[in-house]
């Protein structure tokens, strides 16, 4: 389903965690802000989680988490375009990552949603195929749900209920310019 004037509603994963891991995440959200082909609409609170192990890599400090949701009519491989730009304008060095073998990253964007739309391509997976599954994404969307078309906000209902009650954590703080618009709920 797409939003007012042709413009899907899209959820970007947000993660970060090198110091100062909420300055790289308000930068990132700053930029997500001002791209001129995003409407920004609303940012969860920020959780602090550990590292996703991965094979061959190692981390040296937990991970700073949010997720956002804009309006846009990018396509889903244009926005993940965007994703590595804003990426890149915040310090993320792609192949000093895979070279010095860290998992380390100064700010790290994921396509989460991009509106009620299913993708699968060779380098696109939409909904990100293991965002139900992992609590820093699930939290901060939970945050923003009111946000979200009617189908997203279904599957973030069934993706809470699947959490483990002891595995949930309290938000670690809140990013500035939080809310743009009112939830999709009252414009309907």
């Amino acid at each position: 389903m797409q939003t007012s004037n042709d413009k899907f509603r899209s959820v970007i994963a947000l993660g970060s965690n090198l110091e100062p891991r909420m300055v790289a995440l308000q930068k990132a959200l700053d930029l997500w802000r001002g791209h001129e082909n995003i409407e920004f609409i609303a940012v969860g609170r920020v959780y602090e989680t550990e590292p996703e192990p991965k094979p061959g890599f190692t981390f040296d400090t937990d991970f700073l988490n949010t997720c956002l949701a804009v309006d846009t009519s990018l396509s889903a491989v244009e926005l993940i375009g965007v994703c590595k730009e804003i990426e890149h304008s915040c310090g993320r060095d792609l192949a000093k990552e895979y070279k010095s073998k860290t998992g380390d990253r100064v700010i790290d964007c994921d396509l989460i949603f991009h509106g009620d739309t299913v993708v699968e391509e060779v380098d696109v997976n939409v909904p990100h195929p293991r965002w139900a599954s992992r609590i820093f994404v699930v939290l901060p969307l939970n945050d923003i749900r009111d946000y979200l078309t009617e189908w997203q906000r279904e599957e973030v209902a069934q993706a809470v209920r699947n959490l483990n009650p002891k595995k949930i954590i309290a938000p670690y703080g809140t990013l500035r310019n939080c809310v743009a618009r009112e939830p999709l709920r009252e414009q309907t």
